[in-house]
């Protein structure tokens, strides 16, 4: 693909049933502790590989909500080798749109040429996206030490136009081939490790390129419009299968799978009180400044 940020538009061919294969385990982040009062977005399948001769302790790992004045209000992540050897981090507001910090793996280390998977689910303040820091994704050495690391993940955001539009981003350092994006909707969050396969999703179209999939370049998108009606309080789930670094050494399978929160309650329109309470706000706002102002001038022509 030619050019930094690519943009395709995609129909939907036949759709075909998948179930994980025994290499694709997926690790399911724990829920939330607290009420939800914003929007959240998660993904599971995300792989670190420790590309050097020692072995991996810990890792740092970094992401972000991209979009003005956002906060990460809380987020739960998993990491390990299966969800039968995994590490849980739940916390709570974090007062700033990014994150990043290091976890020691205590359980178990990664070995050279071994594998991490990562997964995450956010509550941001209102925006359906998550980006991957993608610099400060690291596997690290016994002293903390950041270690050769190939960083297989993707983006996702979810614009609240109509149609809606949903978009996946390469947010690796290496190359993404994606074979196809199944897209559906679910009325919960979708539990990865509980017998989850596409087949169960509402809706479900798949996209491919008209089988030829797409070859992303590191920061490089594919956006699809959504080909149907969200229902309110649902999710839009993409299922994501194809290659990180295909034809090189380091190819390695990918199953993404990325969960949206309709969110179109923290975009809602005004209600009349609303709009009062606006009006009454600004028309008080003016009178004090006019109030200002003229004061301002009274006490200059008594200069």
């Amino acid at each position: 693909m030619d050019g930094k940020w690519i943009t395709k538009f995609v129909f939907p061919v036949v759709v075909l049933l998948a179930t994980h294969s025994a290499g694709e385990e997926l690790i399911q982040p724990q829920p939330l502790p607290n009420p939800v009062t914003g929007a959240r977005v998660y993904e599971a399948g995300c792989l670190l590989k420790n590309a050097s001769s020692t072995p991996a302790e810990d890792v740092r790992i970094g992401l972000e909500i991209p979009g003005w004045a956002e906060n990460i209000n809380q987020l739960s992540l998993a990491f390990g080798i299966g969800p039968n050897v995994a590490k849980f981090i739940t916390l709570g507001n974090q007062f700033s749109s990014s994150f990043d910090q290091h976890y020691l793996f205590e359980d178990f280390t990664i070995q050279p040429n071994g594998v991490l998977k990562l997964s995450g689910l956010i509550e941001s303040k209102k925006k359906n996206a998550l980006k991957w820091m993608k610099e400060k994704m690291k596997l690290t050495g016994p002293n903390q030490e950041e270690l050769p690391t190939l960083f297989y993940g993707g983006s996702i955001r979810v614009g609240t136009e109509s149609p809606l539009k949903y978009t996946f981003g390469n947010n690796s350092n290496v190359t993404l081939h994606v074979e196809r994006i199944a897209l559906g909707c679910y009325p919960t969050l979708v539990n990865v490790e509980d017998g989850y396969s596409i087949g169960i999703l509402d809706s479900l179209h798949i996209f491919s390129n008209g089988g030829a999939g797409w070859t992303l370049s590191e920061g490089e998108e594919i956006a699809i419009d959504v080909p149907f009606n969200l229902p309110i309080g649902s999710y839009l789930v993409a299922d994501i299968i194809g290659l990180g670094d295909p034809g090189k050494q380091d190819e390695l399978p990918v199953h993404f799978v990325q969960q949206h929160e309709d969110n179109r309650h923290l975009y809602s329109i005004p209600t009349l009180t609303e709009w009062g309470l606006i009006i009454f706000g600004l028309v008080l706002l003016g009178f004090i400044s006019w109030v200002f102002l003229k004061r301002r001038k009274v006490i200059g022509v008594r200069v």
